[in-house]
């Protein structure tokens, strides 16, 4: 897979299925491989497991701050709570 594409322009990426079917595991995938090929900065909200090298958020507020980096949401229904 070439993340480069993926990740060639400002856009917003959702992920969607049942329960249990293995998004939060795409999306570590996703975070890995692009480590692997480039440098850049990620914020995340709602991952089970810490993410080396990027900033966990704990809020929409802080969400909202966030400028030029990747931002990766799981469980965004929890975000709004």
């Amino acid at each position: 897979m070439n993340i480069k594409k993926l990740f060639n322009k400002p856009c917003v990426i959702g992920v969607l299925s049942d329960a249990n079917q293995g998004k939060s595991m795409l999306l570590y995938h996703l975070i890995t491989e692009a480590s692997k090929q480039h440098t850049f900065n990620l914020f995340y909200y709602g991952l089970r497991l810490d993410v080396a090298g990027a900033t966990r958020i704990y809020s929409l507020e802080e969400l909202e701050q966030v400028r030029d980096s990747i931002i990766v949401v799981d469980e965004l229904s929890s975000l709004f709570d």
